[in-house]
């Protein structure tokens, strides 16, 4: 890779970190929290329950309950209700964005080797994509690598070999 490309990475991923620190979409952010919070407490088998304000589906909780887990084992004296837990989950969003631009790199490889760079570059660097990570909070990122993740290894390892 180029230094040009290299650095137009990093420009961007240091663009990122810096919106880390806009506030998110509150309803969702204070959402995730409290369900944070719950799942480190009693896990994912004392999740759901009549009196508790479950809607999303389990996919994502197993997702939240080691980002939480993580969350408490580093900085066990702050509560998940701070910001500081809204900066790492935009942290750990954004590296599924970049290892997802990773996977975008490899199918491509593999049919345009000229177009895998700009076509990895592109995912990174939409605006979309670095608004719903890096601003709004959103976890879309972590199920967009795990689609091309499972794709790349679906395309390339059992219909290919």
């Amino acid at each position: 890779m180029s230094n040009l490309l290299k650095a137009a990475f990093l420009i961007i991923l240091l663009v990122r970190i810096s919106l880390f620190f806009t506030p998110g979409f509150q309803i969702d952010i204070v959402t995730w929290q409290a369900w944070a919070q719950r799942l480190t407490e009693g896990g994912p088998a004392n999740f759901y329950s009549d009196d508790y304000y479950s809607l999303y589906f389990p996919g994502y909780l197993y997702i939240l309950w080691p980002m939480g887990g993580i969350f408490h084992l580093i900085f066990p004296q702050i509560p998940f209700t701070s910001f500081l837990f809204e900066i790492f989950i935009k942290s750990i969003t954004t590296f599924f964005d970049l290892a997802a631009s990773f996977y975008v790199y490899k199918i491509v490889l593999r049919h345009r080797p000229s177009f895998a760079i700009p076509a990895a570059l592109l995912y990174f660097a939409n605006p979309a994509v670095i608004f719903n990570t890096s601003i709004w909070g959103q976890v879309d990122g972590i199920m967009v690598f795990l689609l091309l993740y499972s794709s790349y290894f679906l395309i390339f390892f059992i219909l290919f070999n």
